[in-house]
């Protein structure tokens, strides 16, 4: 079959169409945006013949507007009269409004020209509806000096690229909406998570009052003897004094306890931690509540174990709703209720914790579902199903994993797998941060800033027994007033204060004087009120010991005088 010239043009014209037609379905479904998608439509009408110049408008519901929102071969004249064509002005609108292709020879004979198209001189106009469920958005103009009508065989080739630009459009509002969509499922899932650790905080209240007069019934027992009776032996006034302390900590750990569910879910900043005294800190918090529910609890703590990075207070609560939730099954449980906490290391580098109890067990099903977000098989209102789920949460952020064996009547046990810190071990009774093994020979003066008298004065009778030179401030206006006068090489500076807090002081310090953070410590109850620019690793935080205060003091003098 023999072709003739003339038809083998129209061939290769209409190949070239297929070509273009299949680009921009591609350029389409990859949608990596909009503005590549118009690109592709627009380049492949500009290598018609007869196409001289495109635009893509699109319909501003709420400011009545055709929008052009992609051209070729535009005049800057146009673009800056004709951008924006309000309703229900020329052909644009026209098209708009009618959902019909016009197709115009001479576009300067159109009386709905407007005046920006009319001086582009003689030419045809073609214009191509572009519809999104069955509603016109916008028009796709083709424009051709050629001062003719568009050919039945060019419509059709256009019209279907003002399909392809409706396709392009409702895939992008269909991604946007699921995008929208996703962050809306975040934010509920994480007000949800906030919710379920309130509720928890909600049920753990009731013994939170009791945790706390408990020991600090003794406290003010022991002080007023110590105040009332000047005939008290050195060796009774001793162990009264070890009483107070002993109690003042274990209220320290109650109150950390509450500070690790007031915190957000995020993964806060991470630090050296020694997994043993996080576990000591759980149970403690959980120990009258545990003794209450007649729970034997049995501590299997391996010594020498790796630290671990993690950030303590989300630890704290991962572990304690596993407590929790082993709690709740002993409950199940008439008698010989136990609970058995082991800490160890395996091979690789991983801290292993495991929290065993004699409970009922679960079936394998419940052991399949048990870290799913809502799952829960407790009885309406004890629960929502997302204390085993932030377990895993915290537990995967920390780069860990979690799991559990249980069978049915066989009790359970959850085990928490973390990676350790190369090189770090802990003593056995907690990591003691900024101890430092060389003794700081060099003693200096230290300005400390405190509103709090009581704890201005004990800051000051620890260290000037150390021998150091202090001074006092009770605000940070005081203490600039007396860097005027003196020169300190430490500053120990509370955070939360009246007139000027510590985060400001800190500023007006290193703006006038070029100090850096190395030369102050920061001391407070609530690190989230700390500034952002200030390091975590020069924060002592309340309450502290003696030991803790002379520790950050002593290294931070010594890192003073190695530089």
């Amino acid at each position: 079959m023999e072709v003739s010239y003339s038809e083998f043009e129209v061939l290769l014209e209409e190949r070239k169409k297929l070509e273009s037609i299949i680009r921009i379905i591609e350029r389409v479904h990859s949608l990596k945006s909009l503005k590549d998608v118009y690109s592709a439509i627009i380049d492949s009408a500009a290598e018609l013949e007869n196409v001289d110049m495109v635009m893509i408008y699109l319909v501003d519901e709420e400011r009545k507007e055709a929008v052009l929102e992609a051209w070729k071969n535009v005049p800057e004249d146009y673009l800056r009269r004709a951008s924006r064509i309000p309703y229900p002005r020329g052909v644009t609108w026209k098209v708009i409004n009618s959902g019909e292709v016009l197709n115009i020879p001479d576009a300067q004979k159109d009386p709905d020209i407007g005046p920006a198209g009319r001086d582009l001189g003689h030419h045809g106009l073609l214009g191509i509806p572009v519809f999104l469920d069955g509603k016109v958005i916008g028009v796709i103009w083709f424009l051709s000096y050629k001062e003719r009508e568009f050919s039945e065989d060019e419509v059709r080739f256009l019209s279907i690229l003002g399909t392809q630009v409706a396709i392009a459009i409702s895939k992008t509002k269909m991604i946007e909406d699921l995008r929208e969509y996703a962050r809306m499922l975040e934010s509920t899932r994480e007000q949800l998570i906030q919710a379920e650790k309130m509720a928890s905080l909600g049920r753990l209240t009731s013994g939170i009052a009791h945790e706390i007069n408990n020991p600090l019934t003794p406290v003010l027992g022991y002080c007023e003897l110590l105040l009332s009776r000047g005939d008290l032996d050195e060796e009774r006034r001793r162990k009264y004094i070890e009483f107070i302390y002993g109690c003042a900590q274990r209220i320290d750990r109650i109150v950390k306890g509450l500070l690790s569910y007031s915190r957000g879910s995020k993964l806060l900043e991470v630090e050296p931690v020694d997994v043993n005294s996080v576990v000591e800190r759980v149970l403690g918090f959980r120990e009258y509540q545990l003794n209450l529910a007649d729970i034997e609890v049995i501590r299997d703590l391996g010594s020498g174990l790796p630290l671990v990075m993690a950030n303590p207070t989300q630890l704290e609560q991962a572990f304690l709703n596993i407590v929790l939730n082993a709690e709740h099954a002993l409950g199940l449980k008439d008698e010989g209720r136990r609970l058995v906490v082991r800490t160890g290391v395996r091979d690789g580098g991983v801290v292993e914790v495991s929290f065993s109890d004699n409970g009922p067990g679960m079936s394998k099903e419940v052991v399949d579902k048990v870290f799913e977000p809502f799952f829960t098989t407790k009885s309406g209102g004890e629960g929502n199903g997302l204390g085993l789920f932030i377990v895993y949460e915290v537990i995967r952020r920390h780069g860990g994993r979690v799991r559990v064996e249980s069978e049915e009547g066989r009790g359970a046990t959850f085990v928490v797998e973390l990676p350790c810190v190369e090189g770090g071990v802990s003593t056995g009774k907690g990591n003691k941060e900024g101890e430092i093994k060389e003794k700081v020979k060099q003693r200096g003066r230290v300005l400390v800033v405190e509103d709090e008298e009581l704890i201005g004065d004990m800051i000051r009778e620890v260290l000037e027994g150390e021998g150091y030179f202090v001074f006092v401030a009770q605000n940070g206006r005081v203490a600039l007033k007396r860097l005027e006068e003196e020169v300190f090489d430490l500053i120990i500076c509370d955070v939360k204060m009246p007139c000027m807090d510590g985060n400001k002081l800190y500023r007006e310090v290193k703006d006038r004087y070029g100090v850096s953070e190395d030369r102050f410590i920061f001391i407070t109850g609530d690190i989230e009120s700390l500034s952002s620019e200030i390091s975590r690793d020069r924060v002592l935080k309340k309450p502290f010991t003696v030991e803790e205060l002379r520790s950050k003091v002593n290294s931070s003098f010594y890192r003073l005088i190695k530089k």
